[in-house]
């Protein structure tokens, strides 16, 4: 699963790196992506970019007092935004409270810099990814590597006054969004077709990953596979002589299906957490 992470300023810039090489040790599955250059110091590939926020799955944008008002923050929250669900899109606070992030980005979900916070935004990764982890491991891996990012975010240095005053971008940041824009316009011309099948299989990807999390949480040998027949999923669950289906409009939100999976695997499994003590 890829994680792009979107970020403006030398603490912001810290931040996302500390984030980006921390979060495949947490969650081995994931790609987390950032761009290698500050705006305020030199031009970002303009179509790599483009194409990285029309394929993501997740997003995180690293906010700091000195880049609310970027437009290239704005601007990548906003494409992303467009075709991600609001679970899959995070605003990662640095040195602010929810309180002083104002709209449009103050509508999205916000994480601040905690063990409690980021625990909460790993839980959330974890749920997007084709074969999440189970929780114990998930919280064995967190405590395990979060020393790890409590040191590197120790090590971040404020902004600078000349982030925002006295550098002189090579190239101006209303010419990089108008690059970018031009590109993800042609991006978006080329794949209209073909945006509502990656809404579907990415849909389908999420609801064969909680059924199959579901099952490895209650420690059942059974076999989940997922079938789409025009606007609906059909998820069957071979157990030892029998095949039991479930349909799903691929309409349904998230904690519908959500909770459609457990009723049905509970209704056909049976384990030891159904003993009552």
């Amino acid at each position: 699963m890829e994680i792009f992470i979107s970020w403006s300023g030398s603490r912001s810039g810290g931040c996302a790196k500390a984030l980006h090489e921390w979060l495949p040790c947490v969650i081995q599955s994931v790609k987390p992506w950032l761009s290698a250059e500050d705006i305020a110091k030199g031009a970002r590939g303009g179509h790599e970019i483009a194409q990285k926020l029309a394929s993501a799955n997740f997003g995180i944008v690293c906010l700091t007092p000195s880049n609310l008002r970027s437009e290239w923050i704005h601007f990548e929250a906003g494409a992303l935004s467009k075709h991600l669900e609001n679970s899959a899109l995070f605003t990662f606070l640095v040195d602010l409270k929810p309180t002083d992030v104002q709209q449009p980005l103050g509508s999205f979900q916000h994480t601040q810099f905690s063990k409690d916070e980021i625990r909460k935004l790993t839980e959330a990764i974890n749920a997007k990814v084709d074969r999440p982890l189970p929780q114990h491991v998930l919280e064995r891996s967190f405590e395990t590597f979060w020393p790890q990012l409590e040191e590197e975010f120790s090590k971040i240095p404020t902004d600078p006054q000349s982030d925002q005053s006295t550098l002189q971008p090579v190239r101006k940041e209303g010419e990089l969004l108008a690059e970018v824009l031009t590109i993800v316009r042609g991006l978006n011309q080329t794949t209209d077709k073909l945006t509502d099948t990656e809404v579907v299989r990415r849909k389908g990807s999420r609801i064969l990953g909680f059924a199959r999390g579901m099952l490895r949480g209650r420690k059942i040998d059974a076999q989940a596979n997922l079938e789409l027949a025009e606007d609906t999923f059909t998820l069957s669950l071979k157990l030892d002589n029998s095949v039991e289906r479930l349909e799903i409009e691929a309409s349904t939100p998230p904690s519908v299906y959500e909770e459609s999976i457990d009723d049905f695997i509970i209704q056909h499994t049976f384990c030891d957490l159904d003993i009552p003590f």
